[in-house]
């Protein structure tokens, strides 16, 4: 089962700040998630408008990840702007449980997101187009089975804060964790098919969102 793990994040800090960051909270996990080697240079811009890192060969077989960062430059409030980073595993040959509850965490503080999430990658192509033109820094696209919203997130697309998501979703099945000024809401600790994910996404639609 082919996952993903997306984040977004504000270009805010420097790119070498936050490459230092990611790599120091890479280099902290246990393996498969560590890095190989002692050298991951900042990437460069160049003439275009992202520089780009690829950990493929830095990690090991199974996982496939890259980090992009936005040229800080003439900088516009919305998700066409953001750095983000991505990694891809087979959610069935690694520990998904150490995933949710140590990588995730770990890369949401060092990268500084604000949206971020753990799902099967098919989901990508099922939303598809109602994801096309969307500002993520305003608006979601669906809850994931493992999904993450800063404070600010969560009250421009909901209407009230992190800490008011976690008291509605009190003696429900998803956990809630308030982290780095937002909340990660756990649905599964397995990984779930993309029927399984929606039925998550409706669960909390219809708790959050009516």
């Amino acid at each position: 089962m082919k996952y993903q793990l997306w984040l977004r994040s504000k270009p805010e800090a420097s790119v070498e700040e936050k490459h230092k960051s990611l790599i120091t909270a890479l280099q902290s996990l246990e393996e498969p998630w560590r890095l190989h080697g002692a050298d991951f240079p900042t990437p460069e811009f160049g003439s275009d408008l992202y520089a780009s890192f690829s950990f493929h060969k830095c990690l090991s077989k199974g996982i496939r990840g890259h980090v992009f960062y936005r040229y800080r430059n003439m900088l516009a409030d919305t998700s066409g702007h953001d750095d983000y980073l991505y990694f891809e595993f087979n959610a069935r040959k690694i520990d998904f449980r150490y995933i949710v509850d140590s990588v995730l965490p770990a890369l949401i503080r060092s990268f500084n997101a604000y949206y971020g999430y753990l799902a099967i990658e098919e989901l990508i192509y099922v939303d598809f187009n109602k994801s096309r033109h969307r500002d993520y820094r305003k608006e979601l696209v669906r809850f994931y089975p493992v999904f993450f919203m800063s404070d600010e997130l969560c009250t421009k697309a909901l209407g009230f804060t992190a800490r008011s998501v976690k008291a509605k979703l009190e003696n429900t099945p998803t956990k809630t964790e308030l982290l780095n000024d937002g909340i990660l809401l756990i649905s599964s600790y397995s990984p779930l098919t993309v029927a399984e994910s929606a039925r998550v996404d409706t669960a909390l639609n219809s708790l959050l969102c009516a």
